[in-house]
């Protein structure tokens, strides 16, 4: 569901997968390079359905694009038909970038964490209460505070730390299946940890941390949508 409507009067185009038929049969699905619009308008037989907006992350423009009879030039094609590659070899090598997506994706929620253990330590110290003395005690002296607000910032230290390492097996690697396989861990590493430390920095706030101008919960859903990226 890129985001591909137009936009500030500026033309985009894509990377498409559609499969290749010539006069010698099928030659498998291949990448092209389309033009979606001119900025102004779609271009012909280019289709784009605007998505609502996803709740918890700010608007792109997301929308479902699908093709009527595109014409295009022998150079739209990207690679060439004398690749004899298996079908399936050749698509992973196609969208060898996608990894790099993934990763990308789940990097996000290391500054997550560290914003959420910022953002509930400094409702903890400011948030009062009085003790069984008759004084005044921010909650942040509370056990029951201070541990989800620490383990919030060690994971994202250590997060961090993962994510370099990961960085640095990908990097000049030219296998496609290991490049994909580290993604998918980070990813699955990262949403997991959040998942288990960003409600629980919620709930430590109160009906603050259910607030949008205090980030949390939607950081929690945005996190939640990258499962379906």
């Amino acid at each position: 569901m890129p985001p591909t409507l137009p936009a500030g009067g500026t033309a985009r185009i894509g990377i498409v997968f559609a499969r290749l038929i010539t006069k010698d049969g099928g030659q498998g699905i291949r990448p092209f390079i389309v033009p979606l619009n001119d900025g102004e308008q779609m271009c012909s037989g280019v289709i784009a359905r605007e998505l609502p907006n996803r709740l918890g992350s700010k608007a792109l423009g997301h929308a479902i694009t699908s093709f009527d009879h595109v014409i295009l030039p022998a150079a739209s094609l990207l690679g060439n038909t004398a690749d004899v590659q298996p079908e399936k070899a050749r698509f992973f090598d196609s969208i060898w970038r996608v990894s790099i997506g993934s990763m990308s994706l789940g990097a996000v929620i290391i500054p997550g964490l560290k914003m959420a253990a910022y953002i509930g330590a400094k409702y903890s110290h400011r948030r009062k209460v009085i003790n069984p003395d008759g004084n005044q005690v921010s909650v942040l002296s509370f056990r029951t505070q201070q541990f989800p607000i620490l383990h919030a910032l060690a994971q994202g230290f250590v997060l961090d730390a993962f994510y370099r390492c990961a960085s640095s097996w990908v990097s000049g690697q030219t296998e496609t299946g290991f490049r994909i396989a580290i993604a998918t861990i980070v990813k699955v590493t990262m949403i997991s940890h959040w998942r288990r430390t960003g409600c629980t920095i919620a709930d430590r706030c109160g009906a603050q941390g259910t607030f949008d101008f205090n980030q949390i919960l939607p950081m929690e859903v945005s996190e939640e949508l990258k499962d379906f990226l």
